[in-house]
């Protein structure tokens, strides 16, 4: 896998409809967590309510969930669980009331079980009496069967949100037919050591494609019909990367990491800064009042047993995705974009339908996928199709002192530049600033004077070294400078 340094363009918010667009903004401007980290925790929200009442129809006729994997690899600190508990406020609500009801009824299930149970012992008895005495039984065993037809059935808790990854807990929430989980989890170390991501990572690949999963005898034998999962997890760099060490070519293998959407952020940690005002949600609150109300339509079609409606693409728009597929396609040829990530340029169109169709049904519209959302949706996608280039094209890898040299760049701009000083000693940058040692710090200001950015001057052999900034480079900004807030 390659080292991390940051996408070639600043993420594409307005792809977002208004009604998701301007609260994703508004949230991430007071949690001030990586825009992508923030975008794809929408995103993960969006379709833990949508798989619910609708799937999508490809333009070449298969049905398929909408239900999306997001991947964010990024270090703790970088404020997931806040994000995930903004923006999924509503989730843990609903949630918090279907426990209630479970208690409430597993009580009463509990006590219709007590007299089920005494009922059907006084018949047994009844039934042995007979029995032994040689008279006719047919009345006491019609009663026992109709008895036994009435038993009562237990309460199931139908929670929405787990954060339990592994296989037993997967069987648990999809058991049965068109059942739904979101599964998040922002202890990535945990989850890539869980049994679901070690040993039954292909029951998840099989949620997200919705086929049927049947556990084995050890799992009471049960089945997951027609299931739908969105998963959103966030990993360290360090974790994940032993991880790929020694698991990354069957995650690759198997398509698994095909199937999520990636980002691996700069970091925001140390450019974060507090205001003593209260956070207005001039937007989050709307968001939250659309995303109940999926949430109740789910709820309502599964306790009426009404199957998810299936969304089409309009005349227009099954063209134009028909059209970038045929693009995608050429793509995939040796030398070419997705060359070296066959795996995901081959799931990308269908990631595309995925995203259109939470978007269409989020923003409320009616009728057919249009092109203006299946082009929204393109955007979205192949920003994450570049990350995922980024991380895994072979030929996209570059040194370790090139990366060090992009984190030290964007501390003397926060730090130095925008401060408004134009030397550093040279000391002071490797004791606080982003690289430490001299085995990689030196080599990467080797690089940073290569390429004209700094120089580095020593008054007389006993003074210490001093970095210069080079004003025709800091004074003008750059692409990629804009992917991170430099407060000062």
């Amino acid at each position: 896998m390659n080292s991390p340094y940051p996408p070639y363009s600043p993420y594409p918010t307005d792809a977002f409809f208004k009604c998701m667009g301007d609260p994703l903004l508004e949230v991430n401007s007071v949690v001030q967590a990586p825009i992508s980290m923030t975008a794809l925790s929408f995103l993960s929200t969006m379709s833990a309510a949508v798989q619910r009442i609708a799937d999508v129809q490809l333009p070449m006729g298969q049905v398929r969930p909408v239900s999306l994997f997001t991947l964010a690899i990024a270090d703790s600190g970088e404020r997931k669980t806040t994000l995930d508990e903004l923006v999924g406020k509503p989730l843990r609500e609903r949630d918090a009331v279907e426990e209630r009801r479970f208690a409430e009824q597993l009580a009463k299930y509990e006590q219709d079980m007590e007299r089920w149970q005494s009922t059907r012992t006084a018949l047994i008895k009844r039934y042995s009496r007979l029995v032994e005495k040689g008279e006719a039984t047919d009345k006491i065993e019609k009663k026992l069967a109709e008895l036994d037809d009435a038993k009562p059935r237990p309460p199931r808790l139908r929670r929405l949100l787990r954060q339990d990854l592994t296989y037993a807990a997967l069987i648990v929430a999809l058991e049965g037919d068109g059942e739904s989980t979101f599964i998040s989890a922002s202890e990535g170390d945990a989850a890539l050591k869980s049994d679901l991501i070690q040993q039954n990572f292909t029951a998840l690949s099989m949620a997200w494609s919705g086929e049927s999963i049947v556990a084995d005898r050890a799992d009471k034998g049960r089945t997951a019909i027609n299931p739908r999962c969105t998963l959103s997890v966030m990993v360290q760099n360090a974790v994940f990367n032993q991880f790929m060490e020694k698991r990354g070519d069957v995650l690759r293998g198997s398509g698994f990491l095909a199937r999520c959407l990636i980002t691996r952020p700069i970091s925001m940690i140390g450019h974060r800064f507090a205001f003593s005002d209260p956070p207005q949600w001039k937007h989050l609150d709307a968001f939250h009042a659309r995303l109940r109300c999926l949430l109740e339509e789910g709820d309502l079609r599964l306790a009426a047993g009404v199957p998810r409606h299936i969304l089409e693409f309009d005349e227009e728009a099954r063209h134009r995705w028909v059209l970038r597929a045929n693009e995608v396609e050429v793509m995939l040829r040796d030398g070419n974009y997705f060359g070296e990530v066959r795996d995901f340029g081959a799931k990308l169109m269908e990631h595309v339908a995925r995203v259109a169709a939470v978007l269409h049904v989020f923003a409320g519209q009616d009728g057919k996928i249009t092109v203006d959302t299946t082009e929204r949706a393109w955007t979205i996608v192949l920003f994450h199709a570049e990350e995922f280039r980024l991380m895994f094209s072979p030929s996209l890898e570059i040194p370790q002192a090139v990366v060090d040299a992009e984190k030290i760049e964007r501390w003397l701009l926060a730090n130095v530049w925008l401060r408004g000083f134009a030397h550093v000693l040279r000391n002071h940058v490797h004791r606080t600033g982003p690289v430490r040692g001299l085995g990689r710090f030196v080599p990467a200001i080797d690089v940073l004077v290569g390429q004209g950015k700094i120089f580095v001057t020593q008054a007389n052999s006993k003074a210490p070294l001093v970095i210069g900034l080079n004003p025709n480079y800091f004074g003008v900004p750059h692409p990629g400078w804009e992917c991170q807030n430099f407060c000062v």
